[in-house]
């Protein structure tokens, strides 16, 4: 490994860390618990992944996908869902789309116009999408 791919290295895993940190995981305070978590995290994690791909973190956490941070959704900005993925129940005011609440802030017809707020305060950080049947399921797209 020559030095400039070590100090790249090393810096992607303490940036790994302040993220981890920053979303309210626990320090890492042994060299064994290190080990598990960047084995795990940085091999098998999403977030991990990216980085080793050189792409930069989100600047917030992305919706959840079947409890799987959705990076791609984001990346994209839309997405194609079997019909079994996105309910809404009567009288609703969330979407359950691929087993996560959203929030309907307006429907048009059968189209739903919703927002993930992880933290339940505001607005997203993602701002707002729109939830629309289509011969294949459900497109989400991202608005504006």
């Amino acid at each position: 490994m020559k030095p400039q791919e070590a100090h790249a290295t090393i810096q992607m895993i303490a940036k790994w860390m302040e993220i981890r940190v920053e979303h309210g995981l626990q320090t890492i305070d042994s060299t064994e618990d290190f080990r598990i978590q960047a084995d795990h995290s940085l091999r098998g994690g999403l977030l991990g992944r990216m980085m080793i791909e050189g792409k930069e973190p989100l600047a917030h956490p992305p919706p959840l996908s079947f409890s799987r941070p959705w990076y791609s959704l984001i990346e994209k900005g839309e997405t194609i869902l079997d019909g079994d993925f996105v309910y809404a129940g009567i009288e609703s005011k969330k979407l359950a789309i691929c087993q996560h609440q959203w929030d309907i802030v307006h429907r048009v017809d059968d189209s739903y116009i919703v927002m993930w707020q992880p933290d339940k305060k505001g607005d997203s950080p993602w701002g707002r999408w729109k939830a629309e049947p289509v011969p294949e399921g459900w497109k989400l797209s991202k608005m504006g």
